[in-house]
């Protein structure tokens, strides 16, 4: 299976706020590409705030999350807390590896 990450940047000029939300797999991969976006997001919405919303992903690799969350620690706007991650309580696993898990 092909992970794909999918990402849609939704800026509320009146809530002053921007939310980058994940819809795809979060893969460390996914996670190099996703770090621009969130950069590009941080500079559109100016002194907005920023969330990360991983709640919809459909899959997210742990050490993705790692990256994601250090990131935020030690990003460009790393003193900056308007700069948050919402996850669900539990990471979604992979469709093709749970697959192949009911398999065996």
């Amino acid at each position: 299976m092909e992970h794909k990450l999918r990402v849609i940047i939704k800026l509320e000029i009146d809530h002053a706020s921007a939310t980058v939300q994940i819809t795809g797999c979060l893969t460390p991969q996914g996670c190099k590409a996703l770090l621009p976006l969130i950069i590009r997001a941080q500079g559109l919405s100016g002194s907005l705030a920023v969330q990360i919303d991983l709640s919809h992903a459909r899959h997210i690799d742990a050490e993705a999350l790692h990256s994601l969350e250090a990131y935020s620690l030690t990003g460009t706007v790393a003193a900056d807390p308007q700069l948050r991650i919402t996850m669900p309580a539990h990471l979604p696993t992979c469709p093709a590896l749970k697959h192949s898990l009911d398999v065996l």
